[in-house]
């Protein structure tokens, strides 16, 4: 018998879920939506003409990843203006006004790159901390399951995810007294680059890959190989992960597989309820990072299996699947069913 989770009326709802969140996210967040079509059409000429593989546009997950693009910036919004509010009175008591002063008696370039570097910095430990940390994984290991590296691969975020990323990054800069322009410009230049490197673009820098991200660079972040478990976590500058021993950069060879080992769900509302579920909290309490896949690196991975809430992209025109086991830090783990 049919559970009701995997019913037609089911789907249908979740679909229709996800294609409200998407109109909701076009009205409030129009910014987002014309970022959407204009980086869109961009970086789509840029992987055709420079690809690193031959793949196909509209892949798997398209759909669901474009109301992440738009939809995840109105969730997040909420959430990280909430622990802005709420983290940032409590640690500005802490930190004295003899060092806000300082920083802003400084000339403004000097001010505007101190921000910057420290910002990378700050993202580099927020980052690595939703990969070792098995609360804030459970979260960031939507981003990792992503198994097609394109332009709109770093937009399958949790909206938690996503604000715990920027909150790492904006709090400490705050509480510094760095303007608001200057975390801005910081933001701005994540973004950008984020699509960048996530991108299936074969782009090489030359001696400049070991001081500007690019996508060889973090592409190996998203690698499943086992070599590459929790490398690269910086966003701009791989000198920090050199600094902080994380750095994995094999050059001139590229990642041939990319995942954590699990699909997550199809379907925009199953991946925001997915970190959530039961038995996705038990898998994260065995074992907190990610690690090796459940199959070995010849095998193929299975296609079109229903995923863990029935939901798929089949109303989008597109297929799911699911992994049968989940690896974490070598460590397999059966279904929960």
């Amino acid at each position: 018998m049919r559970s009701v989770r995997e019913s037609p009326v089911h789907r249908a709802l979740m679909t229709t879920g996800g294609f409200a969140a998407f109109v909701i996210g076009c009205i409030v967040r129009p910014d987002a939506t014309l970022g959407l079509v204009v980086l869109g059409g961009l970086f789509v000429v840029l992987e055709r003409v420079f690809p690193l593989r031959r793949q196909k546009v509209l892949r798997p997950g398209f759909a669901t990843d474009c109301v992440h693009f738009v939809f995840d910036e109105v969730l997040a919004g909420l959430v990280l203006a909430a622990a802005l509010l709420t983290v940032v009175p409590l640690l500005q008591v802490v930190v004295s006004d003899v060092v806000r002063e300082c920083i802003g008696l400084q000339p403004r370039w000097v001010v505007v790159l101190e921000g910057l570097l420290l910002g990378e910095i700050a993202g580099y430990w927020g980052h690595r901390a939703t990969h070792e940390i098995g609360i804030l994984w459970r979260f960031h290991r939507l981003h990792h399951s992503i198994e097609t590296m394109d332009w709109l691969a770093p937009n399958r975020r949790h909206p938690v995810d996503m604000a715990f990323a920027r909150a790492s990054v904006a709090i400490p800069l705050i509480v510094l007294g760095f303007s608001v322009p200057t975390i801005a410009a910081h933001f701005a230049i994540k973004r950008f680059q984020g699509l960048l490197v996530h991108a299936n673009v074969r782009l090489d820098a030359g001696p400049l890959t070991w001081l500007i991200a690019t996508p060889e660079f973090h592409h190996w972040h998203h690698a499943d190989h086992p070599d590459a478990i929790n490398k690269n976590y910086a966003g701009q500058l791989p000198l920090v992960d050199w600094l902080f021993g994380s750095l994995h950069l094999p050059r001139p060879t590229w990642p041939e597989r990319y995942g954590c080992g699990v699909q997550a769900p199809s379907g925009y509302l199953a991946q925001l309820i997915w970190p959530f579920q039961r038995s996705q909290r038990g898998r994260v309490k065995a074992a907190v990072c990610p690690g090796e896949s459940s199959q070995p690196a010849s095998a193929p991975r299975p296609e079109n299996v229903t995923s863990a809430l029935g939901v798929d992209d089949a109303a989008w025109g597109e297929g799911g699947s699911s992994h049968s086991h989940e690896a974490i830090g070598g460590l397999k783990l059966p279904d929960d069913g």
